[in-house]
């Protein structure tokens, strides 16, 4: 009777694994796996009658008596815990059963984690098989008859089974078997392991997996114990092992005596504080592999918390935000051959860069970033899956070629029709002066336009009793986009060029999210400044100037740039239209009747150009000024500092916006608002003073440029209040750029994009400045 079950569970594996061939899909060697495998049914067998079980128990057949027909094989799969060698077996023994061979599975007893009678992955994954002790007793277990018809034997957990050379030499030599081994090569101290490495010799092939290292996500050539026990044999899984890359033996030794140390006061703590710390941990900046680090150091914290690993995608936590994968330049995109599969990434809080091998890319295009998750598409069939870069989760969604079919376009009508068979919404119960009110608030925020224009897609009772932005993107200053910056695309695609297809993207400083807009106008028109997000162009065939609102396509036209040719300086050497092009400062400013104006100064010129809308020419100031430093436009202003031309106080001076009033419109002269320390000739350091704008003020900072380099920040409103010697110590998560072409005119905040340390006051302070002066500029020029 037993012979018969064996045959039976021999013959219904078989099946399965021949039945399910052609469903399977190539999956990666490295972790993240799955296999949609499961334990096979009896319901598919083919009967075998007793006879036949007895005649090979007795021994009438003479299956062993002749040497078989075709030479047999072994193939060794080996590699630390967690590198996928049963999915790797399981893989190779399905392929095989495709071809229409029969299969049998066997492993230790030794090995009881997930079951006794499966081969079981780490991550559920379950065929049925044989638990020996040994693996000479499999013939006898099976039967001579059985035993002839197994053309391919997986072994798993090989290490444990001390016959595995006479074994293999038996079933493949003289058997004429297909043999398929996977086990440990080497044990915990990276000493050998069981009898593999024994038949490498013998193999036909051999095949080396890794794993991810639990504690940097590189890949992981060895295998860690992380308890106290020092046998060799010792059965466990994550709670045991964890696979670790090369490091020098400090390393391990310290992860090792962090695992097996006496009980820490961790271990005291109740399992819901546990959780409640994870919490508080997981919304750190680098919070993902703070969380990782931890589990692996505490046992008694990794056994009360979540696994990120199969969860990175459902659970939000895990959500890897502050990262982002950073290209590599040179043409190299994530998949080139040069990468070998590696990609790296960068954390926007701490700074920190991650390496991390993502074979995945080879036949996947990234099409955008959402949370840190990567949303890739499959070459082949154009699947858009996600994929957690770190935990190796993936998850498939409808191919993208489902949406070319052709829809009829949803009209204003379809959605104010679907709105009026919807239940009411809270909004529609408020009155028009508090949504108004919000609306103001949503615009006040760092994404205020975007998140204000998702508002009123969404909620039809406010889209009604709220501005529209489309045709008041320059005119109503609350949709200017303020902290949104054009990102220049690199290797000499400058905005219009034909690769990029009328396409541009857009930075915000404040989110680090990216958006990438249709804007066909770059064809004939070339980028000269930004203000407040506003875009001023060059018109090629007119040289006219126009305000171009990048999200809502608004468009303002002021007069041609070549009518102030002739107030540049003749004092200058070459082309005028080199310096005309170089605006050093653009300010907007809407007038109570929603009049725009535009004051720009170009540095070629030494007076101030201003015009309104509709003019055909520019107006200058009726002042100059040889020397100016610094120019910063804030809130329809310019501020600027003028150096002293000895060792006097350099000054602060402020230029109001054009006055309109009256026959003609005209600039008033500046204003001077504050006076700076000044220079003394003893002094051996001469001091710079720059203007930057950073959370709605204005910051001064003293550049020392002497030998004993010491830098300062100030506010400028304590220099117009006399208070010059009062010291900013701290801008929260921002970071300065200081140059002669400045970033956004100086200031950035990513909340802790680029944190930095300054010396203040003799201390070190975390997130206070950074400077740097050789900063990119934002602006971008063509012929």
């Amino acid at each position: 009777m037993s012979s018969i079950c064996a045959m039976r569970s021999l013959l219904a594996a078989s099946t399965f694994l021949r039945s399910g061939a052609s469903r399977l899909r190539p999956l990666s060697l490295a972790p993240p796996f799955r296999l949609n495998l499961s334990r096979p049914s009896l319901g598919a067998v083919r009967p075998v009658s007793a006879a036949a079980v007895d005649k090979s128990r007795g021994g009438g057949g003479s299956g062993m008596e002749g040497r078989p027909s075709h030479p047999g094989e072994i193939h060794v799969i080996v590699g630390p815990m967690f590198a996928g060698k049963t999915t790797a077996l399981l893989r190779r023994v399905q392929v095989e059963a495709g071809t229409g061979r029969n299969v049998a599975l066997i492993k230790s007893d030794k090995d009881n984690r997930y079951g006794l009678d499966s081969v079981v992955t780490h991550d559920g994954t379950k065929v049925a098989c044989w638990a020996l002790p040994e693996l000479s007793s499999f013939q006898d277990k099976l039967g001579t008859e059985a035993y002839d018809k197994v053309d391919v034997i997986g072994i798993d957990e090989a290490q444990f089974f001390d016959d595995l050379h006479d074994f293999c030499c038996k079933a493949a030599d003289r058997d004429g078997k297909i043999v398929v081994v996977a086990g440990l090569d080497g044990d915990y101290k990276r000493n050998k392991f069981g009898s593999v490495l024994d038949i490498i010799p013998l193999a036909d092939s051999v095949t080396k997996l890794t794993a991810r290292c639990e504690l940097c996500g590189r890949r992981a050539f060895f295998t860690l114990r992380k308890t106290r026990e020092t046998k060799t044999e010792l059965i466990g899984g994550a709670d045991v092992y964890m696979p670790r890359r090369r490091r020098t033996s400090a390393d391990a030794d310290a992860v090792t005596a962090a695992a097996t140390r006496d009980p820490s006061p961790w271990e005291s703590l109740h399992e819901d504080l546990l959780e409640l710390i994870a919490w508080r941990v997981l919304a750190g900046d680098d919070h993902l592999r703070d969380y990782v680090r931890f589990r692996a150091v505490c046992p008694h914290w990794r056994s009360s918390t979540t696994c990120p690993r199969g969860r990175g995608i459902v659970d939000r936590r895990f959500h890897p935000r502050r990262w982002m994968l950073l290209p590599e330049g040179h043409g190299l995109y994530p998949g080139h051959g040069k990468l070998r599969g590696f990609v790296r990434f960068f954390n926007l809080s701490t700074g920190a860069f991650v390496r991390v091998h993502l074979p995945l890319f080879r036949d996947h295009c990234v099409l955008d970033s959402v949370d840190g998750i990567l949303l890739l598409q499959r070459d082949h069939d154009t699947a858009i899956r996600l994929l957690h870069p770190f935990t190796g989760d993936i998850m498939d969604f409808p191919p993208l070629e489902t949406l070319l079919s052709k829809r009829r376009r949803r009209t204003s009508a379809d959605a104010d029709a679907a709105a009026a068979t919807r239940d009411p919404s809270p909004w529609e119960s408020l009155h028009e002066d508090l949504l108004e009110l919000i609306a103001w608030r949503v615009l006040a925020g760092d994404d205020h336009l975007r998140d204000y224009v998702r508002f009123r897609a969404v909620c039809s009772h406010w889209r009604s009793s709220t501005t529209c932005p489309r045709g008041r993107g320059i005119v109503d200053r609350r949709f200017h986009p303020r902290r949104w910056m054009l990102l220049p695309e690199g290797h000499g695609l400058y905005p219009g060029h034909g690769k990029l297809r009328g396409f541009v993207r857009f930075f915000n400083l404040s989110t680090g999210a990216f958006v990438r807009v249709h804007l066909p106008l770059f064809r004939d028109h070339c980028v000269l400044d930004s203000v407040d997000g506003i875009l001023l162009l060059q018109r090629d065939h007119d040289t006219a100037i126009r305000l171009l609102h990048p999200f809502t396509g608004d468009i303002m036209d002021f007069p041609p740039l070549e009518t102030l040719l002739r107030y540049v300086s003749s004092k200058l050497v070459g082309d005028k239209w080199d310096y005309l092009r170089r605006i050093g400062a653009a300010s907007i400013n809407v007038s109570a009747d929603q009049v725009v104006s535009l004051m720009m100064w170009s540095r070629g010129m030494v007076q101030v150009a201003f015009a309104t809308s509709g003019e055909r020419e520019w107006r200058v100031s009726s002042w100059y000024f040889n020397q100016i430093f610094s120019p910063l436009p804030f809130q329809g202003k310019l501020y600027m500092v003028r150096p002293h031309q000895t060792y006097g106080e350099p000054e602060i001076l402020r230029i109001d916006p054009p006055q309109l009033e009256g026959t003609e419109p005209w600039l008033p002269p500046p204003t001077l608002i504050a006076k700076c320390p000044a220079n003394t000739p003893d002094s051996d350091n001469r001091v710079l003073y720059c203007l930057v704008e950073c959370d709605s003020e204005i910051l001064v900072i003293a550049l020392s440029s002497g030998v004993h380099k010491k830098n300062s920040v100030y506010r400028l409103a304590d220099f117009v209040l006399g208070r010059r010697t009062i010291q900013v110590t701290n801008i929260g998560g921002n970071a300065i750029f200081i140059g002669k072409r400045n970033l956004n005119k100086g200031q950035i905040r990513f909340q802790g994009l680029l944190p930095a340390s300054w010396r203040v006051k003799g201390k070190w302070r975390s997130g206070c400045a950074f400077f740097g002066f050789s900063t990119y500029s934002p602006k971008a020029h063509h012929s």
